[in-house]
């Protein structure tokens, strides 16, 4: 793996490269990892309008004020937030660990990305990135920093340029579209298509809906056309099904409206985090190019 600094959609950050697979990381936007290319096609979404925004939050005193007044804004990328989206100050996501500035150090074949104490959630954020014989490791960790026990889930989100399919090893009768429970969601019902042991939901178009199921393995696969070929970003987690689930689902899709993305979200169980306490999300990502049928 190769590591270099860059600027990346108007943010500093780093870029780590190995063979036909690079990413970029930003620790000055929520600790994000802005850039995925593989074989020369980017694959995150960016969006273009927030590029090289930086938010300082030190000398806030009333965040939920300030936040109120900042509203929820859109950056693109993959990132962590925090589960369940009800306990969230005003429908918009915790600012200091949304938008705040992390710290970054590289240790050994790792960037470490560490965010300020979240005021709102009592959370602190460290996300470690590692690239290495094309796979990609992600570890998010929760840290509570309260004095209190809280329960909260890791939400890992990625916004991917569209059009995209998503693979999850789920039966059709368990994957539910959420507009029976989100009311900003239009009546839109998506039946995703059978595929081997599993479902295909589509990320295309310009409809809004979201669907979740609890998935039988921690795995799913993004299945995306590029000028190069197609492609499959097979990503594979931790599950624990014995334990509750934020929102009721292991994976979430999202299909934008406004913005040309899809979302990929992945999650971990609820955890009852006692202060102090620490728990993680592992990831890991294989990108490959796929000739004839992927399933």
């Amino acid at each position: 793996m190769n590591i270099s600094q860059e600027i990346i959609l108007g943010w500093s950050g780093y870029r780590l490269t190995d063979g036909d697979l690079s990413l970029g990381v930003t620790p000055d936007i929520g600790g994000r990892i802005l850039s995925l290319i593989f074989r020369g096609e980017e694959l995150l979404y960016g969006h273009a309008p927030e590029a090289g925004q930086i938010y300082d939050f030190s000398t806030v005193t009333d965040l939920r004020f300030w936040k109120k007044q900042f509203g929820f804004h859109i950056f693109g990328g993959d990132k962590t937030w925090v589960a369940p989206e009800k306990d969230w100050w005003d429908k918009i996501p915790p600012l200091e660990i949304d938008v705040g500035r992390y710290s970054l150090e590289i240790k050994g074949n790792f960037v470490v990305m560490v965010s300020l104490l979240c005021r709102e959630t009592g959370l602190q954020i460290t996300r470690r990135i590692s690239l290495d014989e094309g796979m990609v490791l992600i570890e998010e960790e929760f840290c509570n920093m309260s004095s209190q026990t809280i329960v909260k889930g890791i939400w890992n989100v990625t916004q991917i340029n569209k059009p995209f399919d998503v693979y999850i090893p789920a039966a059709v009768k368990d994957v539910r579209s959420y507009y029976h429970e989100d009311p900003t969601l239009p009546r839109f019902e998506v039946v995703p298509q059978v595929k081997g042991d599993g479902v295909i939901i589509p990320c295309r178009g310009d409809i809004c809906y979201k669907l979740g199921a609890m998935v039988r393995e921690g795995r799913a696969v993004v299945i995306k056309e590029t000028p190069g070929g197609r492609v499959a970003w097979s990503r594979s987690f931790d599950i624990d099904l014995s334990q509750p689930y934020a929102h009721r689902s292991v994976v979430e899709v999202f299909n934008s409206s406004k913005y040309d993305y899809g979302e990929l979200e992945i999650h971990s169980p609820l955890y009852e985090i006692a202060p102090g306490a620490r728990v993680c999300l592992k990831q890991s990502w294989k990108i490959t190019e796929v000739k004839g049928e992927f399933f």
